[in-house]
């Protein structure tokens, strides 16, 4: 798609990679999955600090 494209051409590398099978993250692409689900798990815990009982859902964006 293009917005995995243009994510791609800000980071400076590939997030995917084509095989016989479709499509695979490459190996920046899990470095980058990891770094985010580290990230996206930090944020849960400071919710759980901070005592959040709202509920509901947070919605992200990045624009580069």
């Amino acid at each position: 798609s293009r917005q995995v494209k243009v994510l791609e051409e800000y980071l400076g590398f590939g997030l995917f990679e084509r095989t016989s099978k479709g499509l695979e993250l490459s190996r920046n692409g899990r470095a980058y999955v990891g770094a985010l689900s580290q990230a996206f798990e930090q944020i849960a815990r400071a919710f759980d600090v901070a005592g959040d009982r709202r509920g509901g859902a947070i919605k992200v964006s990045i624009n580069p």
